[in-house]
């Protein structure tokens, strides 16, 4: 049975187009995640020839006929971005680091073999995410946006191309590609091949090609511009619909859109008019890629401050449209080209993670004698750390500033990072939950355990682990049932922690129950973030808390801290997992800055938590780890419990 009559999920995509007659409107019915049991997004789409429906969801491959729906899972019950349904015996998928396919058994359920291990060369998939799988006769594309991988059912092919790519196309049968904010490249027989006359496209996203005609075709772009490939040029093609198409409000509140500057101009016709309506606008407000597609701003209004928000998480060359955007000024019998920005407010924080970057370092290392003098020593540093190195080098004053008040953490939880990382200076704003106690308290009938949860602000569980008990594979066939059943599963037992899985979960129900006997209204999935360092704690976590049936605790946010940063939740709860010394390097990111070591995955960790925070390990191993030692010799005996 055909079913994509019936059922409509709506994804993450980059470019939606429909058409709905008038009198004609399809049958829509919405899901929600209470139907189909998953998480709540839903990354693509496919479909096999008996009319089965998959979609990529973030906890795993979700399959429905129409009636049932079911979620297989990795054994790390990791995320599921990408698909391509070969048939209903094989499903390929891509997902955080990993890249793989399902075969059907003989029972008819779907299993998950990773195909990592099949990449020919050094070419390890860290921090890489793959967003687009096409399959054409033999071969399987694999897109992330820093490689293409192409399996031929033996290995798997690394493709050479340009630094980063963005989504890999298909139009007809021929697979397009381009440079991030570049040009755009042909992939043929495993070689990219660089399309003459793209480069205009620099600074720009091409979010969709299409055929037209017999050998022509559609470019479209992130500025809405459209054009016409005619093999030889770029013609523009169709300029109303591209003022229409630019500035789209997809992506914009309903009740913030008659702020677009698309509706501020409204329908004036000239540049003058143009000029009269943004004279009064003070501020405008955009993302960098935005700004810097839309930069005749600069030539209608005189900019004297841009302020970046999380600067130090912004590459510097992201920053250079702007930071080099000119505008002209007329001086009666000559024009002037001066700066478009008087001045530039970068807000950040350089002890804290930077930005993902997934290019080799010996790639992003500057050579260059001039740039290095000037502190450009890696690319993949921020602008906003660099300039702040050369201020500490040379002692420049009125240049860093620090903002000294947190309306975040409790004063307790703030305590360390305050002294060991910022240098005594974060005082609290303050805010009501920076001052109440604990809002349930204890009980003198309660146990050490329910006392210790009830009544400690920032606390460290003692968790030594048997590796003989604790780390183990799933082999049982219990445990096979239940991967069957769509619980999750562990595959890596060296990045697992069964005993700090059951004792995280073990805190959720207290805390649920605290709540509860104090009267307390509490969602955990709203209020309990968990902190994870591998993939495969999570499904060890999720695994204990669906064994302890915890209402409203299956969509609890569960990730590495490098994903948990710029959230926060009223409880952290940081299960560091290590049980090898090797691991420690992966735990800690230590930098030397202001004259001391950061680590800055701790302080991220750290710094998520409003009211509470938890961390579990073994303490016997983090304390061979610098910062997780001084963060144990920090808490009092009363915050230390040992299991």
């Amino acid at each position: 049975m055909d079913i994509r009559k019936n059922i409509i999920i709506t994804c993450v995509s980059l470019f939606v187009c429909a058409t709905i007659l008038a009198n004609q409107k399809p049958y829509v019915t919405n899901l929600s995640r209470d139907k189909y049991h998953a998480a709540n997004k839903n990354w693509s789409i496919g479909q096999d020839e008996k009319g089965i429906m998959y979609f990529g969801n973030s906890i795993g491959l979700l399959a429905s006929d129409g009636m049932e729906w079911k979620l297989f899972q990795t054994p790390d019950a990791s995320l599921v971005r990408a698909i391509a349904v070969e048939s209903h015996h094989t499903i390929y998928s891509g997902g955080s680091e990993d890249l793989g396919r399902w075969d059907r058994d003989q029972s008819g359920e779907l299993k998950y073999t990773s195909l990592k291990g099949l990449i020919n060369g050094d070419n390890p998939l860290d921090n890489q995410s793959f967003w687009r799988i096409w399959i054409e006769g033999d071969k399987v594309y694999f897109q992330s946006f820093s490689h293409i991988y192409v399996y031929d059912h033996h290995t798997i092919t690394p493709v050479d191309g340009p630094n980063a790519f963005l989504l890999l196309l298909k139009v007809r049968n021929e697979y397009w590609v381009q440079e991030m904010y570049g040009a755009l490249y042909q992939l043929h027989n495993g070689i990219l091949n660089k399309i003459p006359g793209s480069e205009f496209l620099n600074g720009t996203t091409t979010r969709v090609i299409l055929p037209y005609d017999t050998d022509r075709y559609l470019v479209g772009t992130s500025t809405g511009a459209i054009y016409i490939y005619d093999q030889k040029n770029f013609i523009p093609w169709n300029l109303s619909l591209s003022r229409q198409l630019r500035g789209q409000e997809l992506n914009c509140a309903p009740d913030f859109r008659p702020r677009l500057m698309k509706h501020v101009i409204g329908d004036a016709t000239s540049r003058k008019e143009i000029y009269e309506k943004l004279a009064p606008v003070r501020v405008f407000a955009g993302t960098i890629s935005s700004l810097c597609s839309q930069t005749e701003l600069f030539s209608l209004k005189v900019i004297d401050v841009a302020i970046i928000d999380e600067a130090s998480q912004v590459l510097e060359p992201q920053l250079l449209p702007l930071l080099c955007a000119t505008t002209t000024v007329n001086r009666g019998d000559y024009n002037l080209n001066r700066l478009a920005i008087g001045k530039f407010i970068l807000i950040g924080d350089h002890k804290q993670l930077p930005a993902v970057v997934s290019q080799p370092r010996e790639m992003s290392r500057v050579t260059e004698d001039s740039l290095q003098a000037i502190g450009l020593t890696d690319c993949r540093n921020s602008l906003f750390e660099r300039l702040h190195r050369l201020s500490s080098l040379q002692g420049t004053k009125n240049i860093v500033e620090m903002l000294h008040r947190q309306g975040r953490m409790h004063p307790s939880i703030c305590e360390f990072v305050n002294r060991n990382y910022y240098n005594g200076g974060l005082d609290a704003v303050p805010l009501p939950h920076q001052q109440e106690p604990l809002a349930f308290g204890t009980r003198p009938d309660d146990d050490r355990w329910t006392a210790f949860v009830g009544g400690t602000r920032m606390a460290f569980i003692s968790v030594q682990a048997d590796e003989a008990e604790y780390y183990t594979k799933i082999e049982s066939k219990q445990e096979q049932t239940e991967l069957a059943q769509s619980l999750p599963s562990v595959g890596d037992s060296s990045k697992s922690n069964k005993r700090e899985a059951e004792t995280v979960a073990r805190l959720v129900h207290t805390l649920c129950q605290l709540h509860s006997r104090s009267g307390i209204p509490f969602s955990p999935c709203k209020q309990i973030g968990i902190i994870v360092p591998f993939r495969a704690q999570i499904a060890m976590i999720r695994k204990a808390l669906a064994e302890r049936h915890i209402p409203d605790t299956a969509d609890i946010t569960i990730d590495t801290v490098e994903r948990y940063q710029g959230s926060q939740r009223d409880i952290i709860i940081f299960s560091t997992t290590v049980s090898h010394p090797y691991q420690l390097s992966i735990l800690s990111e230590p930098i030397m800055t202001d004259g001391r070591e950061i680590d800055r995955k701790l302080n991220v960790a750290l710094t998520r938590a409003r009211k509470q925070f938890f961390m579990t390990g073994n303490e016997t191993l983090l304390r061979n780890c610098t910062a997780y030692r001084e963060f144990l010799d920090f808490l009092s005996k009363e915050q230390i419990l040992r299991l």
